[in-house]
């Protein structure tokens, strides 16, 4: 059955799904019967009991992650080992025909991709739930298998309330799915988009988990792969916001040179392992428009009409800035959604005063400082790493954010500083300068 939307961080409490209690207690712990140091001892056992869990075999958990793998079964070494040690004869044998099944000197069995799921317990994991798809706690997830021919767990939802076993409980080793409930949760906002793509965290095989050198080395791009929602292999980039419900939804577009940028931007931030928060990156005609409207209130617009008005003149194409101006004015919107709405046609393709930014193209990014008024260090030195890795690459320093743009394979990458009313500081460009990142052209390391 389906159920409500659940948090996982609120909604959720300990012993939700599982029952966990030791049975072996018998003393009362009602103080009126006991002495207070026999009544705290007796409910430090109830609650920290080793043997808390000696009758629990089954436990129910969460499905909050799935992907298609395709991992020859031989090289899980639980699967192998078990094969060789059983005592049916014929697992044995299943597991030396799955190994002979090669083709020439590959010797990788034709093993058809199955689904590995993550479950979150809440009553077995003291560590706070799963925020999102892209949570890092989910790399310490392990990967649980379903049993081969039940038809009833496959391709489970995320969400799914499932029962698992752990093929030595003692040590919670070796868990698997072995039964549903029937339950599913709709999981909490941005689960359900972010899923879409199955291997943005994990790839496509196994994973080597917190080695210390970022999931991006196991991850690779898929051809061509770019669309509105998500481009696959980028781990070390983030959008500021994912709901798109929002008027501030990142959105990524379909131009390859997004999926160039951003692949680059990657490569910094997993040299310096460091995510890089993506602000703003396509821009409809409506958000263009709109985020204009909110630099000009930012600015005093609504207040001192000219102020507004001279910072997005400085700031942006002087005819385009003055029309778009003058059309919130004659419409006196205070909104921004408003403006966006009203004056959005001025920012469209097929306007005069279109390519207003670079935004507009999908061929533009804004990064995060990750820090003001001094941009973040791991920040500048991964932007700084992106630009000599690839070419290209075109870093604009501006008053709060970079303004990253792709300009082709046969640019040689630059940084710049904005001279209109929202560029830096003197000292703002000065402490980028000091992390490697000074105003000029970059020299390639590739």
């Amino acid at each position: 059955m389906a159920m409500g939307k659940l948090d996982l961080e609120k909604d959720l409490k300990f012993g939700t799904l599982n029952d966990i209690e030791d049975r072996n207690v018998r003393n009362s712990g009602d103080r009126r019967r006991t002495s207070s140091l026999q009544a705290l001892n007796s409910s430090i056992r109830a609650e920290y009991d080793p043997n808390t869990l000696e009758d629990v075999d089954v436990f129910r958990g969460i499905v909050v992650h799935k992907r298609q793998i395709q991992t020859p079964r031989y090289q899980n070494r639980t699967s192998l080992l078990r094969s060789f040690v059983a005592s049916a004869p014929d697992l044995a044998a299943e597991a030396s025909a799955s190994i002979e099944n090669t083709t020439g000197n590959d010797r990788s069995p034709k093993e058809e991709p199955y689904t590995a799921y993550k479950v979150y317990v809440p009553e077995m994991d003291p560590r706070p739930a799963p925020s999102s798809f892209t949570d890092p706690i989910l790399h310490t997830y392990p990967d649980l298998l379903t049993p081969p021919g039940r038809e009833d767990l496959k391709d489970l939802p995320l969400g799914a309330v499932v029962e698992i076993m752990y093929e030595d409980s003692d040590r919670m080793f070796n868990p698997f799915i072995m039964g549903g409930t029937g339950e599913t949760f709709v999981m909490i906002a941005g689960y359900e988009e972010e899923q879409q793509n199955l291997e943005l965290m994990f790839g496509a095989g196994p994973v080597q988990l917190m080695d210390g050198t970022g999931a991006g080395q196991h991850l690779a791009l898929s051809a061509g792969q770019v669309n509105e929602q998500t481009i696959l292999g980028i781990p070390y980039i983030k959008k500021s916001n994912t709901n798109k419900e929002s008027d501030s939804y990142t959105h990524w577009g379909d131009d390859p040179a997004m999926k160039t940028l951003l692949t680059a931007l990657n490569k910094g931030g997993q040299e310096m392992n460091q995510v890089l928060t993506i602000n703003s990156a396509l821009r409809t005609p409506y958000n263009q428009v709109r985020i204009m409207f909110q630099n000009y209130k930012k600015k005093g617009g609504l207040q001192d009409r000219a102020a507004g008005r001279k910072y997005l003149v400085d700031l942006y194409n002087t005819k385009a800035a003055n029309a778009i101006v003058d059309a919130w004015e004659k419409g006196n919107y205070t909104t921004e959604e408003a403006a966006g709405a009203g004056a959005g046609s001025l920012a469209a393709p097929s306007s005069p005063y279109f390519h207003i930014s670079k935004h507009q193209l999908g061929k533009a990014v804004d990064v995060a400082f990750g820090g003001y008024p001094t941009p973040n260090e791991k920040v500048a030195k991964a932007l700084l790493a992106a630009a000599q890795a690839s070419k290209g690459i075109n870093i604009l320093i501006e008053k709060d954010h970079f303004h990253v743009s792709y300009e082709g394979a046969n640019v040689q990458s630059k940084v710049r500083r904005f001279g209109g009313a929202g560029g830096p500081t003197n000292a703002q460009v000065a402490s980028v300068a000091g992390f490697g990142l000074p105003v000029g052209k970059v020299a390639a390391t590739a």
